[in-house]
C-alpha cells in the first residue's frame, strides 16, 4: 500500500517518465555536461569520474546535486520526487533494478512499464473510489 496521495504518486510517475526520457538522451546529456561517455552500470550511481552509472545516477546529475559524489544510495528525497514505496525504490534503483537493465534503453522501457502499471493502479484506485487496494506488482 501507498502512503502518497493519488495526486504525488501522479507527480512521480511524470518525474519517472522525466527519467525514462533522459536515459534514451543519456549519451546526449552527458556530452552537453561535458562528462565522459562511459557505459551505463545499474551497480554504480556514480563512475570515479563523476559521470552517472545508473538511472538514479543520471536523476542526480541532471538536477546537479550529485556533482559525481555519491550521497548515499537510499534517500527519502528519491522515494518522494517518485513516489515510491520501500519495495517500489528496490525494483527500479538497487544493483538489479530496472530490470536488471543491461543499458540505458533498457532501463528507459522498464521504468515505462513501471509507470504504465502504476497509471492502471491509480485507475482501480478511481473506479472503486480508494476502497479497494489491488496489490500492485511492477509486471502487472
Amino acid at each position: 500500500m501507498y502512503s502518497y496521495t493519488k495526486d504525488q504518486i501522479r507527480a512521480g510517475n511524470t518525474n519517472l517518465l522525466t527519467l525514462a526520457n533522459a536515459l534514451d538522451r543519456r549519451t546526449e546529456i552527458l556530452i552537453a555536461g561535458k562528462m565522459p561517455v562511459v557505459p551505463y552500470n545499474q551497480l554504480i550511481l556514480f563512475h570515479r569520474c563523476g559521470t552517472p552509472g545508473c538511472a538514479l545516477g543520471l536523476w542526480e546529475f541532471i538536477h546537479k546535486r550529485g556533482h559525481g559524489r555519491s550521497q548515499g544510495y537510499m534517500s527519502s528525497v528519491w522515494w518522494a520526487e517518485f513516489a515510491l514505496n520501500n519495495d517500489e525504490y528496490d525494483m527500479l534503483f538497487d544493483t538489479c533494478g530496472c530490470g536488471d537493465a543491461a543499458d540505458e534503453k533498457a532501463a528507459a522501457a522498464y521504468i515505462r512499464m513501471f509507470v504504465d502499471n502504476r497509471v492502471d493502479y491509480l485507475r482501480v484506485l478511481d473506479e472503486y473510489g480508494g476502497g479497494f487496494q489491488p496489490e500492485f506488482t511492477p509486471d502487472g
